[in-house]
């Protein structure tokens, strides 16, 4: 009798774990450009969207840049049927980046059944930098809570967001971008050059440090640097070894109640000598951290195409030593971070 009810129950876990299964569910990635026009405060942010689609779909492949590797997804697809509505992740790109450079975890996420969203934040992206773009990271809080408010609002995607589960993910400067987005706040008495240790043997990124450092910090007025950015429809942030910790209010970082996770560099080497990502861990005590072996800042930029020639010798390309498995690793911390507080799509 007692092996019957043992091969019952082991049966019944076989047939539970079948059915949890199969609601499981891997999806294609469609991908879209937009375009989004800040009217009150005079910008225009350019953005990219990933998101799941059919499996049945055709994928395309979409080229970013000939220094970075491409991803495969299908522009314009229909958005997948059946769930009833999808968490939603937003990205904020770092210092001198595009949003579309994110594809590595846009992608990824899209096909684990969420809506990516990203934009590229004027004054301070590849195309169009400024040693003062550097320093105003809250008009990057304020970027992302106007894409917010277009994609709950006023898009086509407004009635498929699941308004309980919304994430923000951001690398360096977007880093710092996500904990405003959480509640922490800067102090103007405490507000200094994210980066005042310029390396010597990359001209260019040189040249960028120094004219970030005479920059006069009191144009900056108080309020600006000092109030609240908090967005509280944003339930997790996700910091990607994230700058600026020296100007941070340590009284307002660890009251922040918005689940945290850091995931920071293993190698202080360029380009973030003096980010100074040790110190966070004692500016968020209740925070989530994580450290993947080998990475450096520029690891969770996308992978560089090593058949490109020039990707060899690009500062942005080396440092680290298999940057594709780094971001499977860094994809699965997060993936695990949200899971524990709830975050995923569910049939419906």
């Amino acid at each position: 009798m007692r092996h019957i009810l043992f091969l019952s129950f082991f049966l019944f876990l076989i047939i539970s774990n079948s059915a949890h299964a199969k609601t499981v569910k891997s999806f294609h990635v469609g991908f879209q450009e937009f375009q989004l026009q800040d009217s009150v405060r005079g910008r225009e942010l350019d953005g990219v969207v990933w998101y799941p689609i059919d499996t049945h779909t055709k994928m395309d492949t979409i080229r970013t840049s000939p220094l970075f590797r491409s991803f495969s997804a299908k522009r314009n697809a229909p958005l997948a049927k059946g769930p009833k509505s999808f968490p939603l992740l937003l990205l904020s790109h770092g210092n001198a980046g595009l949003a579309i450079r994110f594809d590595w975890l846009g992608a990824s996420f899209a096909e684990k059944g969420w809506i990516v969203a990203a934009i590229d934040h004027p004054g301070n992206t590849a195309l169009d930098n400024t040693p003062e773009g550097i320093y105003r990271v809250w008009d990057r809080a304020y970027d992302i809570t106007f894409l917010l408010d277009e994609l709950l609002l006023r898009s086509k995607w407004a009635s498929h967001i699941n308004r309980n589960q919304i994430a923000v993910a951001g690398h360096s400067a977007g880093g710092t971008t996500a904990l405003l987005l959480a509640g922490a706040r800067m102090s103007k008495q405490l507000f200094s050059n994210p980066t005042p240790h310029c390396p010597k043997d990359i001209p260019y990124v040189t040249e960028e440090c120094e004219q970030v450092a005479q920059v006069d910090l009191h144009q900056f007025t108080k309020r600006e640097i000092e109030m609240s950015y908090r967005d509280a429809r944003i339930n997790a942030v996700i910091a990607l070894d994230p700058g600026f910790a020296k100007s941070f209010n340590p009284k307002t970082t660890n009251t922040v109640k918005t689940p945290l996770l850091f995931l920071l560099a293993d190698h202080l080497k360029w380009p973030n000598t003096g980010i100074f990502t040790e110190e966070f861990r004692k500016l968020f005590p209740q925070a989530n951290f994580s450290t993947p072996k080998n990475s450096v800042h520029i690891s969770f930029l996308s992978a560089c195409n090593e058949k490109n020639p020039r990707s060899h010798n690009a500062p942005i390309c080396i440092g680290d030593t298999d940057r594709p498995k780094l971001h499977q690793e860094i994809n699965q911390n997060i993936n695990t971070f949200l899971r524990r507080h709830g975050f995923g799509w569910h049939s419906e």
